[in-house]
């Protein structure tokens, strides 16, 4: 009895020894993926995530960053693009609410941006001061990207916390090329709006105007047709009063006949 209870204990001391070293191993892991992408170190990145990407979401320290924001913080471009394999959520936030793509837009390159909006980075999603990436861009007076950000869909009109637009915060910062860049977008923009509802509304109208003229032409068809119908049964009716009118002229003709025959 007794070494049954003690063979009991070594397995679960073993037990809780492996779940413990694995658990340990994991967070180690996550950790060390993390610190590569911190220092940029391409290869030790590919090593630890070659087959097995579930460190690439979780967070770390007391901002929250993962192993993208941190990349991308730290611009190390290629780390990114090698992290963006791994299929990772691009639009987790930090503490302070900054996506990877907030990341790129204040420290990164060019080249990050454009991999993580091809990857699919809402450029619009705002940090917990109400500013989107192009607010950072601005901020950090980085033309391309802000050219960049605008081109695919970043929206002017979103204001910070501060009621700022993006545009606000150029004029703010003293950046005239920017501002005018945001200035001459949000025009086109305007125009393309407009331009898109009053094709929207001229589409409308012709729709409504073919649907009615369509009902027109039915009406008609359908008062066409009753009128016909009508003639017919009137028509039809009088063919048959005649009928019988000459039945009874042909009778009458009968007796007058066998009358004047008879006398």
């Amino acid at each position: 009895m007794r070494s049954l209870l003690t063979l009991r204990y070594v397995c679960l001391c073993w037990t809780a020894f492996v779940v413990n070293t694995v658990t340990h191993v994991n967070a180690d892991t996550g950790k060390a993926l993390y610190d590569a992408s911190d220092r940029g170190d391409l290869d030790e990145v590919k090593r630890l995530t070659e087959g097995k990407c579930e460190d690439v979401d979780k967070p770390h320290g007391a901002y929250n960053w993962t192993p993208l924001n941190i990349a991308a913080r730290e611009n190390h471009t290629q780390v990114v693009k090698l992290l963006l394999s791994c299929k990772p959520d691009v639009e987790l936030q930090s503490t302070v609410g900054w996506t990877a793509l907030h990341d790129a837009a204040y420290y990164g390159s060019l080249d990050m941006i454009n991999s993580l909006i091809d990857y699919g980075a809402d450029v619009n999603i705002q940090d917990a001061r109400g500013r989107t990436a192009l607010h950072l861009a601005v901020i950090g007076n980085r033309k391309e990207i802000v050219r960049t950000l605008l081109k695919h869909g970043a929206d002017t009109r979103i204001t910070s916390k501060a009621v700022e637009t993006a545009g606000d915060s150029a004029e703010k910062g003293g950046f005239k090329d920017i501002s005018n860049l945001i200035e001459n977008y949000s025009l086109i923009q305007l125009i393309k709006n407009e331009t898109e509802d009053t094709i929207s509304r001229l589409r409308h109208s012709i729709f409504v105007v073919v649907i009615s003229f369509t009902l027109v032409i039915l009406t008609l068809v359908s008062s066409m047709i009753g009128v016909s119908l009508y003639f017919r049964y009137k028509l039809g009716s009088m063919q048959h009063s005649l009928d019988r009118h000459a039945v009874v002229f042909q009778n009458e003709e009968n007796r007058q006949s066998v009358h004047i025959y008879e006398n």
